[in-house]
């Protein structure tokens, strides 16, 4: 990933991932049973949710800019990005949006969704998206927008341990993008590895992410 940003030419803090089972973010070894038991327990879910609030809280503790971009580190990226990003950034202040997905997973064009925002750009479009649209990798957000994230699910809350009893989702794909005024942008300035980065149990999400990249690659020319 770094030879990727040295390319791009952009200077960027890179986070090591949240280990569950060493992390003081951790639950406790008795939270931990009692979520398993409840068929709540979900590591890498959590640990990826921890890893994206990591980066906010540091963002909101200590930058300034009005935005923050955040990605993850098994993904490719447009390699005209540079060239895009300022009328994105434009078209992203016209829409009053809090969050704009830039890489996500979708297995085929994002011009069958329904509405689409009404700004002028002669390669790329903004779309609502519905529920089943998920994915972290690659978003830009307004700072009032992480602010509220952080004050309403970051580690001082204990949000984290709180919501393994009850019925709500600690995952990034509900808590981080679907909240607030939402869109993504098609066609994606970033997707996933091929491969989806990492091994999966279940074949079918395998399956599922090997449609997104061969969905997407063949789109643009990627680092």
């Amino acid at each position: 990933m770094m030879r990727k940003f040295a390319q791009l030419d952009w200077h960027v803090r890179m986070y090591e991932g949240v280990d569950v089972q060493d992390s003081p973010r951790a639950p406790s070894a008795e939270q931990i049973a009692q979520a398993q038991h409840e068929g709540r327990w979900d590591p890498h879910a959590w640990s990826v949710m921890q890893g994206h609030m990591c980066m906010l809280e540091t963002y909101v503790q200590e930058g300034t800019a009005p935005y923050v971009m955040c990605m993850e580190d098994d993904i490719l990226i447009r390699s005209d990005i540079n060239d895009h990003l300022p009328k994105i950034l434009h078209d992203f202040e016209l829409c009053g949006l809090d969050l704009l997905m830039l890489g996500y997973l979708i297995p085929e064009p994002m011009c069958t969704l329904t509405y689409k925002h009404p700004v002028i750009n002669q390669v790329f479009t903004f779309h609502e998206y519905p529920f089943n649209i998920y994915g972290t990798q690659m978003y830009l957000m307004t700072r009032s927008h992480a602010e509220w994230l952080v004050h309403t699910y970051g580690y001082q809350t204990q949000w984290q341990t709180k919501v393994l009893h009850t019925s709500d989702s600690y995952n990034a794909d509900w808590v981080i993008t679907k909240q607030g005024a939402c869109a993504c942008v098609y066609p994606l300035l970033a997707i996933e590895q091929a491969g989806g980065g990492q091994a999966y149990a279940d074949d079918s999400q395998s399956h599922f992410h090997q449609m997104c990249h061969a969905a997407n690659y063949p789109l643009a020319s990627y680092l």
